[in-house]
Formats: C-alpha cells, sequence, structure tokens
C-alpha cells in the first residue's frame, strides 16, 4: 500500500490471539523501513528478509520504542495521555512473545503488498494487473490505493476513539497548538518535494507521482520527527521526571 502507517490496521485483528501490540505494530511498519536502504533480497519486501531483515530490525525498534521512545512521547504528551502512554509502552513482553508478534504483523504487511504491488506474486497470480475500464488502473493499484484509504480512516479512527476514552474534555490551544505546527510544516514539505520531484512530467504522470512523492516524504518527515521527539522526551524525562 502507498501509505505504510495503513498497515497496523491489518495486523491489529491478530491481537485476539494475544499478540503485544507494540511490536505487532512495528512488525507492521518495519518492511516499509528497507524502502530507505539499497534493494536487496535480504532486506525488500520477500520471504528471505523476513528473517533476516524484518524480524531482527522489528525486535530490535520495538525494544527502542518500549524503552526509549515510548517514555519520551509519553513525557511531552498532554497531561491527559501521558500516564495511558506510559502504561502502554511498559517494557513487559519477553523475547519469544516479542518476537513472534513483529513476525505476525511484518508478514501481514507482505502478503497485502503482494496483492497490491507490480512486483507480488499474489497480483500475478490472482489476476490482479488486469485493467479496470472505468478508473484505467489495474486492480493491484487500485486496492493498494482503496485499502490505502481504508488503513488510514480505521488507524485514525482508533486514535480519536483512544482520545475519546482519556476523556471527554478538549485540549486546550496551549496543547494542540505545537502539534498543528508539526503537522502544517511536514505537510508544506511534503507538497513542496513532490512538486519539484514531479513538475517536469505530464500531467497525467504528473499527478500521480506528486501524490507518490509528496505522501512518500510525509512518512518519512513523520517517522524522523517522531524518533527526535521521544529521543529528546526520554532525555528530558532522565533529567527532569514528570
Amino acid at each position: 500500500m502507498p501509505v505504510t502507517f495503513a498497515h497496523p490496521a491489518f495486523a491489529w485483528p491478530l491481537r485476539r490471539w494475544g499478540l503485544a501490540a507494540t511490536p505487532l505494530v512495528v512488525g507492521a511498519l518495519v518492511p516499509d523501513v528497507a524502502h530507505l536502504l539499497p534493494r536487496s533480497p535480504w532486506t525488500d519486501h520477500t520471504a528471505l528478509s523476513l528473517f533476516t531483515f524484518a524480524l531482527p530490525v522489528g525486535w530490535l525498534l520495538s525494544l527502542l520504542v518500549e524503552r526509549v521512545l515510548g517514555p519520551g512521547w509519553a513525557r511531552l504528551a498532554p497531561e491527559r495521555w501521558s500516564a495511558p502512554l506510559a502504561k502502554s509502552f511498559r517494557p513487559h513482553t519477553p523475547l519469544a512473545p516479542t518476537a513472534g508478534a513483529v513476525f505476525a504483523g511484518a508478514l501481514t504487511h507482505l502478503l497485502l503488498d503482494h496483492v497490491t504491488h507490480a512486483y507480488g506474486a499474489g497480483a500475478r497470480i490472482l489476476g490482479f494487473h488486469a485493467q479496470i475500464p472505468i478508473l484505467d488502473l489495474p486492480i493491484y493499484r487500485a486496492l493498494q490505493y482503496g485499502l490505502g484509504v481504508i488503513g488510514s480512516v480505521l488507524v485514525a479512527r482508533s486514535l480519536v476513539r483512544w482520545d475519546h476514552a482519556r476523556g471527554q474534555a478538549a485540549l486546550s490551544p496551549e496543547e494542540t497548538r505545537p502539534l498543528w505546527v508539526l503537522a502544517a510544516g511536514i505537510g508544506l514539505f511534503a507538497v513542496v518535494w513532490g512538486h519539484r520531484r514531479s513538475s517536469w512530467l505530464p500531467l497525467r504522470v504528473r499527478i500521480h507521482d506528486f501524490a507518490v512523492e509528496s505522501v512518500a516524504c510525509t512518512l518519512v518527515l513523520t517517522a524522523v520527527v517522531l524518533l527526535l521527539l521521544g529521543l529528546i522526551g526520554a532525555a528530558m524525562q532522565r533529567s527532569w521526571p514528570r
């Protein structure tokens, strides 16, 4: 799918099997980290990469999130989110269950990508390279966009419901202003980046490439911002605990 952060929506139902939330979500996201590296069967959306990349990298990232970034986000979060976040990211998952949850999340990612991308064996076997006349798109690409939107909506809905469960009082302008500033900055940079990368292309191709480049830029910048905020918050937590 084009939206990496939509993948956890399709891994989340596996929670009913008792899989830990943090490594499951990390596992659903980690295969796309390979896009930042040179392409290789060892890293890039292959069955082999589940064992050589997704599992070890996802396990390490899960530890980082639970022990460093999660407490850091809790430290910087608005007051009503702070305690629930600190509780959610408290490290408690032993090695084997963590690895199992990471593997399960990464497997859902690869299975989805292999029916929604041109390179996928699933798309080829199921005949998803056929065109949809009305949309003028191959089936796999329509699924890619459609599931990306559905997953994004489900993730957003879950976050809103999680926030509502914390209490009915709205966040104050002072609490929301930094969030809006960050979102606006990331969005502006992504639009400029997408335009620069696609402005020389024909109009029809330009629209597609602009969307892809902008989304990719948004995802990378969001991940970088979350990483930096988590590290800053963790440093503050060590120096000035709440």
